[in-house]
């Protein structure tokens, strides 16, 4: 599917990409089923605002006086909160969430392009996260990984 995208960088044709938009329900029921418990939660509500951010921005099913504001309290705490190396699935949720935030500020035009200053610092953090995740904290879980 091709969706005609505002004015911007992003601007024109664009083709519906994002695994966020293709391979879950609306209520994220993968992550769900295959997220450690004491995250499960917090990476649904993650990931609800990711979609969000990118449904507003394609403009699907959001309505018109629904602009999509560059902050977000709750994922901006999840993002900063500290995780100690050792704990996986607190950096994959830790890491999902800097990456939700790229993509809300860079589609609310905060920032020029994902890779932009603004969003250099979240980038830096998720290298630096992705070190110490394996692959196996992925399983059930490929197009968020594919995402991040």
């Amino acid at each position: 599917m091709r969706l005609m995208t505002a004015d911007g960088f992003l601007a024109g044709n664009q083709l519906r990409s994002c695994p966020l938009l293709l391979c879950d329900d609306e209520d994220f029921s993968l992550a769900a089923q295959y997220a450690e418990p004491d995250i499960r939660l917090d990476l649904v509500d993650v990931l609800q605002a990711a979609s969000d951010s990118f449904r507003q921005f394609f403009s699907l099913n959001a309505a018109p006086e629904d602009g999509l504001v560059a902050a977000d309290p709750s994922l901006d705490a999840i993002a900063n909160r500290p995780t100690a190396a050792n704990d996986v699935s607190g950096l994959l949720l830790e890491t999902c969430a800097l990456t939700a935030r790229i993509a809300r500020r860079t589609l609310s035009g905060i920032v020029d392009g994902f890779d932009g200053a603004g969003n250099e610092l979240d980038v830096l953090e998720i290298y630096e996260k992705t070190r110490f995740i394996g692959l196996k904290a992925w399983v059930g879980l490929p197009y968020v990984y594919v995402w991040v």
